[in-house]
C-alpha cells in the first residue's frame, strides 16, 4: 500500500499538469495517507454520498431502458431475464433508499446475453 500512496503522491502531488482528477476504486486513500502526503483526495461512498449517488450506478428505470432494448435485439434468444438482473446485480440502496445496479455487469450481461459471465467473476467489478 505504501509504494502505491508514494507512486499516487509523485503522480499527482503538486504537478504542474493536474488541474483535476477523478478517480473510482476501491482505496480509502484517507485511511492509509498519512499527513499530507495525499491531503488533495475528496473521498466519497457510494452509497454515502447522496448528492453523488446518481453518478455511482445505472437506476432501476435505467435498467429497465436497457432490458427493452435487450429484448429488440434478441427477440428470439433471450437468455437474460428482468428478473435475473434484478437478483444478481442490484447491489445496493443509496442513502436516499434508491436502489442501482452495477453498471459494468448490467451492460455485460445483456451485451453477452448471459448472466453467466459476471457470475464466474465477481459482479462488483468496474
Amino acid at each position: 500500500m505504501k509504494k502505491y500512496l508514494t507512486f499516487l503522491r509523485s503522480l499527482l502531488k503538486d504537478r504542474p499538469y493536474v488541474k483535476f482528477v477523478y478517480m473510482t476504486g476501491i482505496l480509502p486513500i484517507a485511511k492509509y495517507s498519512s499527513g499530507s502526503e495525499l491531503n488533495m483526495f475528496a473521498e466519497y461512498t457510494m452509497a454515502g454520498e447522496e448528492r453523488f449517488s446518481e453518478y455511482f450506478g445505472f437506476t432501476e428505470q435505467e435498467v429497465d431502458e436497457l432490458y427493452e432494448r435487450y429484448q429488440e435485439r434478441n427477440k428470439n434468444a433471450l437468455k437474460v431475464s428482468r428478473e435475473g438482473l434484478k437478483l444478481w446485480y442490484d447491489g445496493y440502496n443509496t442513502q436516499s433508499g434508491e436502489k442501482l445496479y452495477n453498471p459494468r455487469s448490467v451492460v455485460m450481461a445483456l451485451s453477452n446475453n448471459n448472466l453467466h459471465y459476471v457470475l464466474a467473476d465477481s459482479f462488483w467489478t468496474f
